[in-house]
This record gives C-alpha cells, sequence and structure tokens, in this order.
C-alpha cells in the first residue's frame, strides 16, 4: 500500500533532461543535419580511411559511438581496431565541428535542423520554474526570510541526456537559440560518456551501460 505524498519543508533538488533529435529537434529539408552527418563522414575519411556516412546503416536512436562502431562493421573494419579508434573517432568528430563553426559561424551547426513546435515555450517555462525555485537570501526560497517563504526547497536543474557526442549537442541547441534556456553550467549525459551496446537487441547480454553520473548542489 502506498503512503501519501506529504509536503516537506525540505524538498529535493529535480533533474529534467530531455534527448535531442526527434525529442527537442528535428530534420529538415535537403541539409537534414548537416553538421552531424558531415562529422562523422569526417571522422570515418580521417581515422579509418572510409569515404562513407551513417546512411548506410540503420542508426535511429543509437548513440554516436555505436552509430561509429555499426558503420565500420559494416564496411568490414574488425570490431577490435573500431575500438581501439574510439577516442580518436571521437575527437575527430569534435574538432571538425569546432572548426567549422568557428569559419562558418554558429548558424552552420543549425542546418538542416528545427525545433518542434512548443519545445522553446517549454523550456523558458522550466527556466522560470528554476529561477523561482532555488534557496534565495538566508536559504529561503524566492529570496524571502520569513514565513512558508523561508521553507527551503528543491532546485530544478535542466540538462541533455542524448546520444550525441557533447559538444554536437550543445552545438545544436545554441545554433537554434535554446541553450540559454538551460541551466549554466551546462550538465547532462552524452555519447561521449557512454554507449548502449544493442547491436544485437534479442540478445540480453549483448546490452551494457556506461553513464556519467550527475552531482547535483544540495538544497542548503
Amino acid at each position: 500500500r502506498s503512503s501519501p505524498i506529504k509536503a516537506s519543508s525540505a524538498m529535493a533538488n529535480v533533474l529534467v533532461t530531455f534527448d535531442v533529435d526527434g525529442t527537442l529537434i528535428e530534420s529538415a529539408g535537403d541539409d537534414a543535419n548537416r553538421m552531424h552527418k558531415e562529422a562523422f563522414a569526417h571522422a570515418f575519411k580521417s581515422v579509418l580511411g572510409l569515404d562513407t556516412g551513417i546512411d548506410c546503416v540503420p542508426h535511429h536512436g543509437f548513440t554516436d559511438p555505436l552509430i561509429l562502431l555499426a558503420v565500420a562493421l559494416h564496411h568490414g573494419i574488425e570490431e577490435a581496431r573500431v575500438r581501439a579508434c574510439f577516442d580518436e573517432l571521437k575527437q575527430s568528430m569534435i574538432d571538425y565541428v569546432r572548426a567549422k563553426t568557428e569559419t562558418e559561424g554558429i548558424a552552420f551547426a543549425g542546418k538542416g535542423i528545427r525545433a518542434l513546435p512548443g519545445v522553446e515555450d517549454l523550456l523558458k517555462r522550466l527556466k522560470a520554474r528554476g529561477l523561482h525555485s532555488g534557496p534565495g537570501r538566508h536559504g529561503a526560497a524566492g529570496g524571502s526570510s520569513d514565513g512558508e517563504g523561508a521553507k527551503q526547497r528543491g532546485r530544478l536543474f535542466v540538462g541533455l541526456g542524448t546520444g550525441n557526442l557533447e559538444p554536437i549537442g550543445w552545438l545544436k541547441m545554441e545554433s537554434l537559440g535554446l541553450k540559454p534556456l538551460f541551466t549554466s553550467p551546462p550538465l547532462g549525459g552524452f555519447g561521449t560518456d557512454f554507449m548502449v551496446e544493442a547491436l544485437q537487441p534479442h540478445n540480453p547480454q549483448s546490452s551494457r551501460f556506461f553513464f556519467r553520473y550527475l552531482e547535483l548542489p544540495r538544497c542548503r
């Protein structure tokens, strides 16, 4: 039997995370997801010598590292070689997008993507909620130091939880003007930090998860 939830003078912090592709944004037009696809192609060419892209394999829902592995295996590259090159492949993608945005501007990151309807409004509302929920002066919510306002309240943090490599995920948000609506400094979990190995979905032993843990500031 569940117990009713009771109000507490010390509420927990709350972390809200969003996936990127298909959740906050969608691909659009002839240049669909251009920056991300070009970054993959650059990494395959510069590190593995492959002249290829990601559309040669099904990759919907894959993390970036898993896409790197799937495409390389598709072209006959030994798995051990791919794994040995993971850091180099990911860094090659990151270096590419940073160089392109430096020379072409942040607009390059926004080519072929757009925010889904309602996303900006939702993020603005969450940001406003976060700004008014943290402990203010003397530890009181909203800066008040007496009455109900003096009760400590949890803080709201908004980040990303995506298979995109971290710089790529944030560049997408920045290019669409959404990055300022997230908690600063930015936080979340990314393809830079973990890979979900699900190439054999019917084999439970083929799925392994690597996560980076987030430690949120305590409400004082």
